[in-house]
Parts: C-alpha cells; structure tokens; sequence
C-alpha cells in the first residue's frame, strides 16, 4: 500500500511568519518557488498558502503564474487559509467576506484541494443555525468555485474539539464540507483520541499531525505558535491518534502543521524533510 500523500502546511514552510499577529508578520519570506522545491525535494504533494502570503504573492504574480510555479515544482495540491467570521456580522463578516472572495477567486483559476476556515477565535457564542446556515453557504460557494471547504476545530473557539466540529460539518450536509482534525487541536481539548472513531469517514475531510509536550507553555494560542514540535519530538500519543484516523476509514490527503519557534529560524529545506520524515513514519 502506498504511503498517503502529505500537505506541507503555510506555517510550516514560511519561515519568520506568525499566525495571530498583524497581517504583515504573516507573509513568508521565503520566495515561493524555494517553499515548492523544499516540499517536493522532502516528499510532499502539496504546500499550502495564507491570505496575507497569497496577497503579498499577487503583487508581483497572477494566480497562472502561481499554478505554473507548483507544476514546475511538480506539486499539484493547493491549500488555502484561512477564513474566519464566516459565521459573524457587520465589519466582521466584511473582511472575513474579502477574504473568501480572494481564496475562492484563487481555487476557481488554479484549483485548490481545500479552503481551511475557522470557528470564532474569541469563544464567542453565536446561534447554531446561524454556524450551520453560512457553513453550508462557504460551502455552496466552495462548490462553485470547484474546492471544499474544511472546519478546524480549536480548543478556544466555539467549536472546540470534534464533537462539535462534526456536527457542525454534519448539521450543514454539504458533500464538500468536512471536519479539520488536527493533532494538537484535539489533545489540548481534552478530547480522547479514540473519540475520532465516532466519526463518519466521510464526515473527516483533512487531518494535520504534529507533535507536543503535555505541558501547555502560556496561553493556548502561544503554546501553538511557538511550542510544536515534529512528530515523535514531543509527548503526544501521535502513533495512537493516526490509528484512531485510519479506523474510520479516512482515506484522504493528510497535512504537516509545525508552528515554533524552532521552525521559523530553520532554513526551508531542513524544515521541509524534517518535516516529512517524521511524519511520514507514522503513515
């Protein structure tokens, strides 16, 4: 049986860029062209793109230029990221709607295996009809623009942890609408991993693996910024959520998200193989 194909996630290739500060401290330094040939280089099928790397990128680059960068490469999976305050009102869901505009407008010209969204970052509680009606909206939207969309649980947000994140994804019932499980998401929610085997396969539609210590350093959203770690770095049963995966029946594409300190001061191509060698070992 061959090995599933990895995505490299945005973070984990960009360099000095950190998620969660001003828009401009999330734009890679890294040339792209270098991010696609340490990818493909380590193994990867696939590297992802933020909002703000991919505005910084049109700049000087047309989403053509870009699907021809990842051909050359030999890459053929784009993931994009991220919107949030879908599910939100006013100026909120403005941006969050220029956002998916531009992501939407990039998958429909250049293809994209996924759009990655995200859940309210202040824990705010809204409506579940209201969560459910515009989940299904992003996705009708997905749809059209030849993508899906697929919802990350966060142990701060209001769809903390997979119980929530599939029912979310359930409630909606759009086919190209799926649950985002990644690996330290769902152990700093408390969540048991076998909690994942109650999950429709088809309900899953992307996993992220990475690895940690049990100890949260600061807040959450420090901790995982600057504290992941490759797999089998940390502390995280990563062997045990993988098998917890796989008896689902989860088929699909498979990330590598390693957000630290230590990651953005490697260079790209020891960030790269690093990487996907250690998580490779576990599929």
């Amino acid at each position: 049986m061959s090995a599933p194909e990895l995505i490299a996630s945005y973070f984990t290739l960009a360099g000095p860029a950190v998620p969660f500060e001003e828009i401009e401290k999330e734009v890679s330094p890294h040339p792209l062209d270098d991010r696609i040939d340490a990818a493909a280089a380590a193994g990867f099928s696939g590297i992802g793109l933020s909002y703000p790397d991919l505005t910084a990128l049109r700049r000087t680059m047309s989403f053509q230029d870009i699907r021809r960068a990842f051909d050359a490469g030999g890459l053929k999976n784009l993931e994009l990221e991220c919107i949030v305050d879908w599910h939100a009102d006013g100026d909120r869901l403005a941006t969050a709607t220029e956002v998916k505009e531009t992501l939407l407008a990039c998958a429909a010209e250049i293809g994209a295996c996924h759009i990655k969204v995200a859940a309210d970052q202040n824990g705010e509680t809204w409506p579940h009809t209201q969560m459910v009606d515009r989940f299904a909206a992003l996705c009708e939207d997905a749809a059209a623009a030849g993508t899906r969309i697929v919802m990350e649980s966060m142990p701060w947000s209001n769809v903390p942890d997979i119980k929530a994140a599939a029912q979310l994804v359930k409630d909606a019932g759009a086919a190209n609408g799926g649950a985002l499980f990644d690996i330290w998401h769902v152990a700093r929610a408390g969540a048991p991993f076998e909690d994942l085997q109650a999950v429709p396969s088809e309900t899953i539609g992307y996993i992220e693996l990475c690895d940690a210590l049990d100890k949260v350093t600061g807040t959450l959203k420090r901790d995982t910024i600057d504290n992941r770690r490759h797999c089998g770095e940390g502390e995280l049963d990563v062997a045990g959520f993988v098998a917890n995966v796989k008896a689902t029946g989860y088929d699909g594409l498979w990330g590598v998200e390693v957000i630290s300190e230590a990651q953005r001061n490697r260079g790209v191509g020891t960030a790269a193989s690093l990487s996907y060698d250690a998580a490779i070992h576990y599929l």
